[in-house]
C-alpha cells in the first residue's frame, strides 16, 4: 500500500502546477467575521499535500481523494476520535481523483483520471476520465476494513470530470464535466452514460486560459429535494436545476431547463465544493483560495446573503479549503459536524509565501 506522505521531488512538482490553479488575488477579500471554529481531524505530515474530495461511510469514517502524484484513496477512521486512524484504500491508475459519492450502501463511486501538467493544470487529459466503485466491508475478528474495487467505464468523450452525485433511491449517478460545462447521466447498473444536462449555468468562461475562470459546473449534490444543486467555479455562483427522480432534467430538455441563481459570491476567487444540511436545505460551500467556509441560509422558499462561518484569507484554518460533507452518526443519520478537506494553500498561498500540508478539519454548524 502507498504511504500517506507524497515524496519530496513529487511535492514540488505539485506545488508548481497548483500555484497555477487558482491565482490568488490580494484584493479579493472579505470583511464578514468568521463565525465557528474549526478543529483538527488529520493532516499530512509534508507539504506538497492535496485533498480533492471526500465522502462519509455510514459508520462515520470519512474517505478521501487525493491530486498527485497519483489518485489515491484515503480512509480515515472514527474521525471524532482523538487519534484518527489513517489508512490508503487503493491506488487508480491516474495522477489525480476527484469526486466520490455513496450510490449504495457502503460502495462510492470515484472519478479518476489525469489532469494536465503540460499546459493550464485546471484542465483534464481527453481519454483518461474514468469512474470506479468502491465498495467497503468490516470485518470484527480480526478488526479490519476490505475493499472490492471495479471499474464501473471509461468516459472518452470528457475532458474534466470533476463533480459526483449519487440520485436518491436509483443505481444512478450524474458527472459534471468542468471543461465542457455539463452533466453526464450513468446508470451504475448497466455502466452506460448519456449527457443530461449542458446549461450556460455550467460552462467556464470560454477560451480563458486563467486557472480562475476554466472550470464550470464544479460542486454537485441531489439531496433528494428534486433538484441538482451545483457550484460554478468561474462565475463563483451556486445554482440548482429541478430534475426526475431518476435524474433526467424535469423539464425534458437539459440545454433549456430552467436554473435557478441561489447566489453569487465575488469576494471570493473560487468556489469549490460544497454540502446541503438535510434539516433546512441550508448549503455549507467552500470558498477555495478565499481560503472561507460560506453559509448560505435557507429562510422559506429562498436564500439569506452567504456569510463567512469559518477561517479567513490570511489564515490556515482552511486554506485552499476544497469540500464539505456532514458527518453521521451510527445509525448513518447526518450530524451537525461538518467536515473540511484543503489543499494546504497550494491552489493560492496564504500571504503569498506560506503553505502548509493537506488536512480535514471538523466545523460544529450546530449554533447556525
Amino acid at each position: 500500500m502507498p504511504n500517506p506522505d507524497f515524496p519530496d521531488r513529487l511535492q514540488r512538482l505539485l506545488a508548481a502546477f497548483l500555484a497555477l490553479f487558482i491565482t490568488l488575488a490580494s484584493s479579493r477579500t472579505t470583511t464578514t467575521q468568521s463565525l465557528l471554529s474549526p478543529q483538527p481531524v488529520f493532516q499530512f505530515t509534508r507539504n506538497g499535500t492535496w485533498i480533492e474530495n471526500l465522502a462519509v461511510r455510514p459508520n462515520g469514517d470519512l474517505l478521501l481523494t487525493t491530486v498527485l502524484p497519483d489518485g489515491t484513496l484515503f480512509l480515515v477512521q472514527n474521525p471524532s476520535s482523538p487519534q484518527p486512524r489513517v489508512l490508503p484504500i487503493f491506488t487508480f491508475p491516474t495522477n489525480a481523483t476527484h469526486g466520490i459519492t455513496e450510490f449504495s450502501p457502503d460502495t462510492f463511486l470515484v472519478i479518476a483520471s489525469n489532469i494536465s501538467q503540460s499546459d493550464n493544470p485546471a484542465n483534464g487529459v481527453l481519454g483518461t476520465n474514468q469512474v470506479w466503485a468502491v465498495s467497503l466491508h468490516d470485518t470484527s475478528n480480526p478488526p479490519a476494513v476490505t475493499a472490492r474495487v471495479k471499474k464501473i467505464t471509461d468516459l472518452p468523450d470528457a475532458p474534466r470530470l470533476n463533480g459526483a452525485a449519487a440520485v436518491p433511491n436509483s443505481s444512478v449517478v450524474l458527472l459534471g464535466d468542468s471543461q465542457l460545462g455539463a452533466v453526464f447521466r450513468l446508470d451504475t447498473a448497466t455502466g452506460k452514460y448519456t449527457k443530461a444536462f449542458q446549461l450556460p449555468e455550467m460552462a467556464p468562461v470560454p477560451g480563458s486560459n486563467s486557472s480562475d475562470d476554466a472550470l464550470g459546473i464544479n460542486g454537485m449534490k441531489v439531496p433528494g429535494d428534486g433538484f441538482l444543486y451545483f457550484s460554478n467555479a468561474a462565475s463563483r455562483t451556486m445554482y440548482r436545476t429541478a430534475i426526475t427522480g431518476d435524474g433526467f432534467p424535469a423539464s425534458g430538455s437539459g440545454s433549456n431547463n430552467p436554473v435557478e441563481k441561489i447566489a453569487q459570491i465575488t469576494s471570493v476567487p473560487w468556489l469549490d465544493d460544497f454540502d446541503v444540511r438535510a434539516s433546512d436545505g441550508s448549503i455549507f460551500l467552500t470558498g477555495s483560495t478565499g481560503n472561507v467556509l460560506l453559509f448560505i441560509q435557507r429562510t422559506g422558499s429562498g436564500y439569506a446573503a452567504p456569510v463567512v462561518a469559518a477561517g479567513a484569507l490570511d489564515q490556515l484554518a482552511l486554506a485552499t479549503c476544497t469540500a464539505a460533507v456532514f458527518g453521521r452518526s451510527s445509525g448513518g443519520r447526518s450530524t451537525a459536524m461538518l467536515f473540511v478537506t484543503t489543499g494546504g494553500g497550494l491552489g493560492g498561498p496564504v500571504n503569498g509565501t506560506v503553505i502548509e500540508p493537506a488536512k480535514v478539519v471538523a466545523v460544529d454548524t450546530s449554533g447556525l
